[in-house]
């Protein structure tokens, strides 16, 4: 059953939990050091600040306070998880599970503010249990009065207002505990995910990405999107019809028809995001995906990490595509410093460790005949090469943040398409798609 509580709204109740965090992991760092002096042994600072109990701890607050704290914890999992030490990665990982849920008497106050005190007018039932709920807020379902199912997003209290003093607080206790190793230069991300959370937490602009989308595949009967309710949404709610497909990773157990189709669909979405629509639906959770097999459309959700792309910055995404396409290791070195994978500073091992992991990125796209996303080594091949990368080559720079949320989208894609059991002929589609 989901956790529930209160979520701290003030700058002041959400600065308090913080520091209560700060203030518990302190002391309990003190106990075990001076237990393990006790034992005639000397203690490690790090390992007392990531015992089994300060990382439960750690991921157990976060999630209580929502908002920006959990969100930047979500982040460095997935972008930079592979450059922090492995106690730190598994505490950011668990943030990526659902977050507490308000409860019932809180729900009431965020439907009053926004809606009226007879915002329950609109309804004929509202369902006070959310469906899903995440670092932002949660999502419910209710009844309009004329018929129509809706799911409604609603934002935490006072989240958006926090999250500049949530962003500063947190990276204050990552250095306070120097859970980031020195040489991992986190401020880019930190101050990306400041602008990020901004976006993400004004619905309006959710709801307008969501209709401009709406407009890029109206004629596309593969695809659907729910229809923003405008009277009802705000920056701070968004109601829209309610979607009632089935979460996409479930269809592991179908025929090899529907997922056949399903993925390669899917990928060629994708492919159109970046190269013709320049909108990119950048969080590709498993639950932002759903399949209705009444209509055999894929439902498309959520889209607050939606980003947009510059002509130019897809027509770079272009070269290094074709360069890739073609095995050109030197065009693929000359578009890596464009994209600003790397610099001139860079010694020439370092260059040839990047143009290697772009190669391997991109090998479901130079296989002939159909990819085995399934059986595929890729992801560990990766994995590898990464941490080769990182205490070899003391890789610690971050690439721009528009490729980092690529990457989010493609290596999420990458998972549900190994999930489902994905053989897809990738170069043909590729070609296909960018023609």
């Amino acid at each position: 059953m989901a956790q529930q509580s209160t979520l701290p709204h003030s700058r002041l109740g959400r600065f308090a939990k913080l520091g209560g965090l700060a203030t518990s992991l302190a002391g309990n760092v003190l106990y075990q050091g001076s237990k393990t002096l006790l034992s005639g042994n000397k203690p490690v600072i790090a390992d007392l600040v990531l015992s089994s109990k300060n990382a439960n701890k750690i991921a157990e607050k976060l999630s209580e306070m929502r908002g920006a704290a959990m969100k930047v914890g979500q982040l460095l999992s997935m972008d930079v998880g592979y450059l922090l030490p492995r106690e730190v990665s598994e505490v950011f990982s668990r943030l990526r599970n659902d977050a507490h849920q308000m409860p019932m008497m809180q729900i009431a106050e965020v439907m009053e503010k926004n809606l009226g005190s007879n915002w329950q007018s609109h309804f004929q039932r509202f369902k006070f249990t959310p469906i899903a709920s995440a670092s932002i807020g949660q999502v419910h379902i209710a009844e309009l009065k004329e018929g129509r199912q809706v799911a409604i997003k609603l934002q935490y209290p006072g989240v958006k207002e926090s999250i500049d003093s949530d962003i500063d607080n947190i990276a204050m206790l990552l250095n306070l505990f120097k859970m980031i190793p020195a040489d991992v230069d986190i401020a880019p991300l930190i101050e990306d995910a400041r602008l990020q959370l901004h976006a993400e937490a004004d619905y309006k602009s959710e709801a307008a990405f969501l209709n401009e989308f709406s407009r890029f595949i109206e004629n596309d009967d593969r695809f659907e999107v729910a229809e923003v309710i405008e009277e009802l949404s705000n920056d701070k709610i968004l109601t829209t019809t309610f979607l009632d497909g089935e979460v996409i990773d479930k269809l592991y157990n179908k025929n090899l028809d529907v997922r056949h189709n399903v993925t390669s669909n899917l990928l060629e979405l994708s492919l159109r995001e970046v190269f013709q629509f320049g909108i990119v639906q950048t969080d590709s959770n498993f639950a932002n995906y759903l399949y209705s097999e009444n209509t055999g459309k894929i439902q498309l959700l959520d889209f607050g990490a939606t980003r947009r792309y510059s002509e130019l910055m897809r027509n770079k995404f272009m070269v290094l595509l074709n360069a890739c396409l073609s095995s050109d290791k030197q065009a693929i070195l000359e578009s890596a410093y464009e994209i600003g994978y790397t610099s001139e500073d860079d010694n020439k091992n370092y260059q040839d460790a990047i143009v290697d992991l772009i190669l391997t990125v991109t090998m479901p796209i130079r296989h002939e005949g159909e990819f085995d996303f399934r059986h595929s080594q890729l992801s560990q091949l990766m994995t590898d090469k990464l941490m080769k990368l990182r205490f070899e080559q003391r890789y610690t720079r971050l690439p721009p943040t528009d490729i980092l949320f690529l990457h989010r989208k493609l290596g999420g894609l990458y998972l549900l398409l190994s999930h489902l059991g994905a053989n897809l002929n990738v170069n043909q589609l590729v070609r296909h798609t960018l023609t």
